[in-house]
């Protein structure tokens, strides 16, 4: 897993995972697999064109597999122009 393609929450949950400390299951889709997401689709990279993107049946099948068994889970973003060392913007994107 290439650390600098995700954002410090994920960083954090993996490091305690692999120190087998007890952390809830979770997914990461790190932020080049979008970017690749959005070139494959031919799209640039903002807004407008990240809101209205479908996400791969790939990447849901993963998801629903890897969670199967959880009824209710959170989505949360986790960008490295959210997580910093001088600023923290976490959930303050729009969403709808």
């Amino acid at each position: 897993k290439n650390s600098e393609h995700i954002g410090n929450k994920a960083k954090n949950l993996l490091m305690l995972q692999s120190m087998n400390v007890p952390v809830p299951p979770f997914s990461v889709i790190p932020f080049d697999r979008l970017v690749s997401l959005l070139h494959s689709r031919q799209l640039s990279f903002n807004q407008k064109n990240i809101e209205s993107l479908d996400i791969p049946d790939e990447w849901t099948s993963e998801i629903v597999e890897k969670h199967k068994t959880c009824k209710i889970f959170a989505v949360r973003s986790s960008s490295g122009v959210e997580d910093s060392t001088d600023r923290s913007y976490a959930g303050q994107f729009l969403c709808s």
